[in-house]
């Protein structure tokens, strides 16, 4: 079997941000949307995000394989033990 890109990568989340606000159709309201992940929780995402402008741009500034990316990317959260996945 030819080598092929890797499509899906593995991490563990180090940090989680706030969350944000999202307008609604009122200008004068938002919506509080706050992260679902939380530190030490081993993910699962798509390989590209790192290969965004963005995210070479921030490369440089993280150590060794770290990379930012938003929770809207993460495709689920691995359960501990799960024999399905690799470390």
């Amino acid at each position: 079997m030819p080598n092929r890109p890797q499509t899906f990568r593995t991490g563990t989340v180090m940090e989680v941000g706030p969350g944000c606000d999202i307008p609604t159709s009122d200008p004068s309201r938002s919506t509080r949307y706050t992260t679902e992940v939380s530190e030490g929780d081993r993910v699962c995402f798509p390989a590209g995000v790192f290969h965004t402008k963005q995210g070479k741009a921030l490369r440089s500034l993280l150590e060794g394989d770290q990379g930012i990316i938003n929770e809207r990317d993460i495709l689920f959260v691995i359960e501990e033990g799960d024999p399905r996945i690799g470390e």
